[in-house]
């Protein structure tokens, strides 16, 4: 993704209340508890034409590599304050994860994006709505990223001094790590 800085594009993708701003794939989504144990859990909608809503209930861990890169690994959680309800399927995220790495070409602030998710949706979605949708979404996510990091650059020029304390919050060793 030429000309997004990789902290904004972190920042934008983990704050719910930037996320809301651009992410057109999930209707909605909430911080439910910070660190229960190493992870945030967070809370997702999302809504498919033509078929049941759907509903994320996720541990969240950032994990920030030597090199600079960093990772964002999701599961399946449970909690008290959000049981599953009766008019949304909860989805059962094995596992899903995000890897962001910045370099440049000729010169250029590159971000790379490697995204998996291994989940069951569960329920019947039709195989035409699946067609219809699935090789679209994932380019249309990371476009919508790129005008948001974009624009938030351009709105804060010295967003690089703004995200460093941000930032700092994910440097700190985790016990959990080791267990």
């Amino acid at each position: 993704v030429p000309g997004v800085n990789i902290y904004v594009a972190f920042f934008l993708f983990y704050s719910c209340e930037e996320r809301v701003k651009w992410d057109k794939v999930l209707s909605g989504i909430k911080s439910v508890e910070m660190n229960a144990q190493g992870s945030d859990v967070v809370y997702s909608q999302m809504r498919i034409p033509g078929t049941t809503p759907r509903d994320f209930l996720q541990y969240r861990r950032v994990f920030l590599q030597g090199d600079g890169s960093i990772v964002i690994v999701l599961r399946s959680a449970e909690h008290s304050s959000l049981p599953e309800g009766k008019s949304m399927i909860r989805v059962e995220s094995y596992i899903s994860g995000y890897v962001l790495r910045q370099s440049f070409k000729n010169g250029e602030l590159v971000l790379s994006i490697f995204l998996m998710s291994c989940s069951d949706v569960k329920g019947l979605i039709p195989k035409w709505i699946i067609n219809l949708v699935a090789p679209k979404k994932p380019a249309e996510w990371v476009e919508a990223l790129r005008k948001a990091c974009i624009g938030y650059q351009d709105a804060h020029p010295n967003f690089k001094e703004e995200l460093l304390d941000y930032m700092g919050r994910f440097k700190a060793e985790n016990p959990y790590d080791y267990e």
